[in-house]
């Protein structure tokens, strides 16, 4: 005879099971949203179900969040959870490309994937994909012009280089380039899913969005992590409505061209679509994509720059490091003290930094950091490609992509409209 207990257990298992699968096709975390600190201090992941009990506010939650209905989620409705993988065509090319990207990379570095599933994969939905074997390089080769860089650099820093000293836990990393033929796809289907969020977005300031919509809206704001510019309160359907007549008495009028005045897209911090080759080879594409991300112009120039070098860290041997003392009676410490030494330690910042640049070397509380060269063969035909992008992250006479105007305004002018806008939330938040 069954066992009812052991059946409801299965059942819920495969319930929660189904909910962080869903998560994750759309690349989401589900601990980072249902998160508690333990009696220990300790940050630990919230069940869905406990003793036997479905949580209703992680069920409401998740289902706001994946713009699903809670019947979706405890039926595992797997048609429902697919409806935004067909309508936005962004999240398979995003998979794609994010697989492409990982093969590229040296197992050194730490990734592991099923290497022969992850090219059948690629290779049988990504059209003229070229299987490229990750780059490796000499390691030792690196140490050794490493060291006579540091030699030279005595002479302008003396006591970088430790005669006698040796080096010890040395590691390096470095940035490539890979290959991902379908770039337009995926950032054209990118620019449709912000189309659409833009779009909801001002529909909510004329009237109340249909539930079906306001599911959409809240699908897009989560998986593109859009935030208010000042609070950086998720955007999600209840917060915008709450936020819309702050936002007109500030002076907004519901135009498609204030979105990025108003809100921000969290997720494009770490897209990087500008890592693959095909991405530094079109200017217009370039361009498109800065236009809903203006950080991307100077994010272009610096991994372009980037991929020319090695960035080593070790530690010399004799490293003599400070005994640092624990002030324990802060009250009585005078309060021209902290700002000395607040200005002493930004002046040796500035410093370090400015070397660093100059001669690729400094100390970082003990460890070394060094920038070495690539040569020309390490670099391979990343050297094409590196330039290209540098040139698009320059100056726009001489082909660099332009980057749109953004209202800013300093932060005596944000005080008022942030607390009006916090005023206005009250706690009507995820």
């Amino acid at each position: 005879m069954p066992n009812p207990k052991k059946s409801s257990e299965h059942e819920h298992e495969k319930v929660e099971r189904f909910l962080k699968d869903t998560f994750h096709r759309y690349l989401l975390n589900y601990d980072g949203f249902f998160l508690e600190e333990n009696e220990n201090g300790e940050f630990v992941p919230l069940p869905l179900y406990e003793n036997g009990k479905i949580q209703k506010d992680i069920l409401s939650k998740s289902a706001k969040i994946l713009g699903l209905n809670e019947d979706d989620i405890l039926s595992c409705n797997v048609e429902a959870v697919r409806k935004w993988y067909r309508k936005f065509p962004f999240f398979e090319l995003l998979n794609q490309f994010n697989v492409c990207r990982d093969l590229s990379l040296e197992e050194e570095a730490g990734y592991r994937i099923d290497r022969e599933k992850a090219l059948h994969y690629i290779k049988s939905v990504c059209e003229g994909y070229i299987v490229e074997e990750p780059k490796s390089y000499d390691s030792d080769n690196i140490r050794e012009r490493m060291a006579d860089m540091l030699k030279n650099a005595n002479e302008l820093l003396p006591g970088t280089y430790h005669e006698g000293a040796t080096i010890e836990d040395f590691s390096y990393h470095t940035n490539n380039f890979f290959s991902f033929p379908k770039i337009g796809a995926l950032i054209g289907s990118f620019m449709d899913a912000v189309s659409r969020l833009k779009e909801l977005f001002f529909k909510a300031w004329e009237k109340s969005l249909e539930e079906t919509e306001i599911k959409e809206y809240n699908f897009l704001v989560t998986t593109l992590n859009v935030v208010d510019n000042l609070t950086a309160i998720c955007m999600y359907y209840d917060n915008l409505k709450k936020l819309i007549p702050v936002f007109l008495r500030e002076g907004f009028k519901g135009e498609n061209e204030e979105f990025f005045d108003i809100v921000h897209l969290k997720f494009c911090n770490n897209f990087e679509p500008w890592k693959c080759k095909e991405f530094a080879e079109d200017s217009a594409l370039a361009q498109y994509y800065t236009s809903c991300y203006p950080r991307a112009k100077r994010e272009m120039f610096e991994f372009g720059r980037a991929v020319k070098y090695f960035v080593c860290a070790f530690r010399w041997s004799d490293t003599a490091f400070p005994d640092i003392g624990i002030e324990e009676d802060w009250d009585n410490i005078p309060s021209e003290d902290f700002l000395n030494e607040f200005e002493d330690w930004t002046k040796q910042y500035i410093n370090r930094e400015a070397n660093y640049e100059k001669i690729g070397v400094k100390n970082e509380f003990g460890t070394m950091i060094v920038r070495v060269p690539k040569t020309s063969q390490e670099l391979e035909d990343d050297e094409k490609y590196l330039k290209k992008l540098i040139r698009l992250g320059g100056i726009v006479s001489k082909g660099g992509v332009r980057t749109p105007k953004i209202k800013h305004v300093s932060w005596e002018e944000q005080k008022e409209p942030f607390i009006a806008r916090l005023t206005a939330l009250k706690g009507g938040t995820l």
